[in-house]
């Protein structure tokens, strides 16, 4: 019995000892998963709280935008104390806190870097933006003529401004002219008045007859030379050149009146007494102020004087000068925010990208010959046939362009040459109906007495063009050209991506193509021309009516050229542009 009970001792006592063991290896597991829990739960608290401070940093940038609107990249990442781009703050919990980083990376996103912490978890996550400015798009055709790179006017007619949508409003003094890509220059030559303000990024010369209704403002000389021969605006004083200001951070030579003051941070000359005078119809404290040199030699009996009987030549007008730079932009050094831009950018629709995208999946396209006298084709949104001088007909392909879907015909020359091209409404009628037609060649408007665009009443063409575009007659139409109100679109619209350049562009005396764009002949001609790359030219006796956006302007020959104020309402573009300055999320990394 004895030997027994000490069996049943020793059982108790194994049994008793691996219970131990398996409590104490359950209180280690415990003890280790609680470990791992707390570790992972300040882990995740750090998650969140990194994640708080991308949302916090993010809020702080977006305010800025929305006070300013116009702030560029640079100045949205200067966050934090004095700018460091630094953001720091805290959660509700204890101890959990992040520190922010903000940063411009290699792609040009923005990029928010967010340490969150909590006791010994750490989480390091990176939120990617991309800065979106707005623009103001209701007006990327605000100026009549922008020659990107020059702008050469001899005009034998007005210069001038009107309202395609009402033509008895007075909008004569709208017609400005103006550059955009640095040292690029104005010539205005001819007998022409010029109804609007010059504005150039580089020089401004204005000779023959010509007189300017506005004011002169350059970044380079300004020259005015020969005698005035136009009838000027009523209530004008007699011999005025300029009706307002001359501005310069060069230097002036003018002879003639100038009505409002003259500016010029570099060197003065100026005409003679009988032919030369400043007006200073705003009665400013000094008519004249000039930092450089006084180079003219008149005798005093021969010196102009301002509106007050000072002589020019007056010490009094030698001053120190600060002339308001005109913005001028590096073609070859855009920042990638300023792109689509029109103020920033000449190609501000990035067009050939944009034509890249369309032809992308295309392959070979027809021909469009109307070279026969009889031949005929007529085109509406949703076909395309022709009725004599051939037997193709064609449909539209869906196309996303500028930010929108449209109904494109493709061809890949466009000849008419004694035959009919009418763009007319579809069977169902539409109110108001535009046609999109895509050249990848070249498109030739003969003055063949037989050859007739027709665009019939209430009916928008728009052509996108990739060689040259030649119209030599005006087109026919059923009804007043211009601005079609109830759809917001011109009647005709040609945007070009050619870009060989002109040999001899600004020069009326020798004018040599090759143009991107040529409108020549005898008549009206009405458009908006978008042509970027390559150089517009307007001769002969057309008059021109509506607006261009090119790298190069020429206007020849006794015709006149009137800008459509309406077109201040035609909107185009992807949209990337419009609206609300913004951030626009790409993207996570945790680290």
């Amino acid at each position: 019995m004895n030997n027994q009970k000490g069996v049943v001792l020793l059982s108790v006592m194994i049994l008793t000892t691996m219970t131990s063991i398996i409590v104490l290896n359950s209180l280690r597991d415990n003890v280790i998963q609680e470990r791992l829990t707390g570790n992972y739960q300040k882990k995740m608290n750090a998650r969140l709280v990194s994640e708080k401070g991308i949302f916090e940093t993010h809020k702080l940038l977006q305010d800025k935008i929305n006070n300013n609107p116009n702030i560029s990249k640079d100045d949205i990442i200067r966050v934090g104390e004095e700018g460091s781009g630094n953001v720091s703050g805290s959660a509700s919990i204890d101890d959990m806190a992040f520190n922010a980083k903000v940063s411009q990376n290699s792609d040009g996103l923005i990029e928010i870097r967010s340490l969150g912490s909590r006791y010994e978890g750490l989480n390091n996550t990176v939120a990617l933006f991309d800065y979106i400015q707005s623009i103001d798009k209701s007006f990327p055709f605000e100026q009549f003529l922008v020659g990107c790179s020059g702008v050469g006017v001899k005009a034998g007619g007005s210069v001038n401004s009107y309202d395609s949508r009402d033509p008895t409003l007075d909008y004569s003094n709208k017609a400005n002219i103006s550059t955009l890509n640095k040292n690029s220059d104005v010539l205005i030559d001819g007998g022409a008045l010029v109804w609007g303000d010059v504005t150039t990024t580089g020089t401004i010369s204005v000779t023959g007859g010509t007189s300017v209704a506005g004011t002169l403002h350059a970044n380079s000389d300004i020259t005015i030379s020969g005698g005035s021969g136009v009838e000027m605006p009523v209530g004008t004083i007699e011999g005025t050149r300029v009706t307002e200001d001359i501005l310069t951070k060069g230097s002036v030579d003018f002879v003639g009146g100038v009505g409002g003051v003259v500016r010029a941070e570099g060197n003065l000359s100026y005409g003679t007494a009988s032919t030369t005078f400043i007006s200073n119809l705003n009665n400013e404290e000094f008519a004249l102020k000039y930092s450089g040199a006084n180079l003219s030699t008149n005798d005093e009996s021969d010196t102009p004087r301002d509106n007050d009987g000072t002589l020019l030549s007056h010490a009094k007008f030698k001053q120190t000068v600060s002339v308001a730079e005109v913005e001028a932009v590096d073609p070859n050094n855009i920042k990638p925010e300023d792109l689509k831009n029109p103020k920033k950018s000449c190609d501000f629709l990035q067009i050939t990208s944009e034509f890249s995208h369309i032809l992308n999946g295309m392959g070979s396209f027809d021909d469009l010959d109307l070279s026969r006298w009889d031949s005929r084709f007529e085109l509406s949104s949703q076909s395309g046939s022709y009725i004599r001088g051939g037997s193709s007909s064609y449909s539209p392909v869906s196309k996303h362009v500028f930010g929108t879907t449209q109904s494109i015909f493709f061809f890949n020359n466009v000849e008419i040459n004694g035959g009919r091209l009418v763009f007319k409404k579809s069977d169902n009628n539409l109110d108001n109906e535009t046609i999109h037609l895509f050249v990848k060649g070249d498109w030739n408007y003969s003055a063949n007495g037989g050859s007739q665009i027709e665009i019939q009443e209430g009916v928008s063409v728009v052509v996108y063009i990739l060689g040259k575009a030649v119209f030599k007659k005006p087109f026919a139409s059923d009804s007043s050209e211009g601005f079609r109100q109830a759809s917001k679109t011109p009647s005709f619209t040609i945007y070009s991506a050619y870009k060989d350049k002109a040999s001899n562009s600004l020069n009326c005396q020798r004018p040599r193509g090759p143009w991107g764009v040529e409108m020549s002949g005898t008549g009206d001609m009405y458009g908006v021309i978008y042509s970027p790359y390559s150089d517009v030219f307007i001769g002969s006796s057309t008059v021109f009516k509506g607006t261009i956006r090119a790298n190069t302007i020429t206007a020849c020959g006794a015709g006149s050229i009137h800008y459509d104020v309406a077109l201040g309402e035609y909107s185009v573009g992807d949209g990337d542009g419009g609206g609300t300055s913004r951030l626009v999320f790409k993207g996570w990394r945790y680290l």
